[in-house]
């Protein structure tokens, strides 16, 4: 290509206005190397890089601002709606009968999935109730175990009264910080209205040591007493236990379930 077509075709170029048969023959004589062509294609290069900044810069009128950035909006809003309609249409929604389904679906998969995060809950619960359950367990354990630790321990049999023979029960004392373990087995669930009420027998006089409770008639059960009543306890004479209105009496008036002589 001679230098003259050359110098033609340059701003063309740069301007994206050739033709593909006037771009190639452009494009071989660059790859020619020519060092005077290669000069020529620089200085258009310059040109056209600095062009814009010999133009006046000048404000566009608000109106125009305010076209493009209209246009630039709804372009969005078209492109947003258009990704939408295309999910519908991909996920069959447009199709009543199958919207239909698919509403049945997920209506099914909802209730299944609430029936499981009930079922999570109360499992949750019930594992709690277990856990409660066991420490209160390993805590009778332990204070019984202290108790039977003690240096000396002393050991009471309550026998089964008219009222209920098959009844039986024991205080596993220690005498010297005045704590005890109580153990009673086949006596009767209370009512919502009783307690039982352990009684210290002392000078032919009822002294009382706190009230609890039998429920869902568990075989045995254990209660910490942690403060006899009784200053000496080489003065008590006997245990018993009455069945007594919620909360506990001052003197007994309920019938008597188990009673055992004390040799402290």
């Amino acid at each position: 290509m001679n230098k003259e077509k050359f110098i033609k075709l340059c701003p063309l170029y740069f301007l994206d206005a050739l033709e593909e048969k006037e771009l190639d023959e452009f494009k071989k004589a660059l790859e020619s190397g020519d060092k005077e062509l290669l000069k020529i294609y620089s200085d258009f290069r310059q040109t056209t890089f600095h062009l814009p900044l010999a133009a006046e810069q000048v404000e566009p009128p608000l109106r125009v601002k305010q076209n493009i950035f209209n246009a630039i909006k709804a372009a969005q809003q078209t492109e947003k709606y258009n990704a939408i309609d295309k999910l519908i249409t991909l996920l069959g929604l447009k199709n009543p009968t199958f919207a239909f389904a698919l509403s049945i679906i997920m209506l099914v998969g909802l209730t299944v999935l609430t029936f499981f995060v009930i079922q999570k809950d109360s499992t949750i619960n019930s594992q709690q109730n277990i856990i409660v359950q066991l420490k209160d367990k390993v805590q009778k354990d332990a204070e019984l175990l202290k108790i039977l630790s003690a240096k000396k321990i002393d050991v009471v049999i309550m026998n089964g009264l008219e009222v209920n023979p098959a009844g039986y029960g024991k205080m596993v004392i220690d005498p010297v910080k005045k704590q005890a373990i109580l153990q009673v087995s086949n006596l009767p669930e209370t009512t919502s209205d009783k307690d039982y009420q352990l009684w210290v027998i002392k000078d032919n006089k009822p002294i009382s040591n706190g009230v609890f409770t039998i429920s869902k008639n568990k075989e045995n059960n254990f209660f910490m007493i942690t403060n006899i009543a009784v200053q000496d306890i080489n003065n008590i004479k006997a245990f018993a236990i009455t069945l007594e209105p919620k909360g506990g009496v001052p003197q007994p008036t309920g019938k008597m379930y188990l009673a055992g002589n004390a040799s402290l």
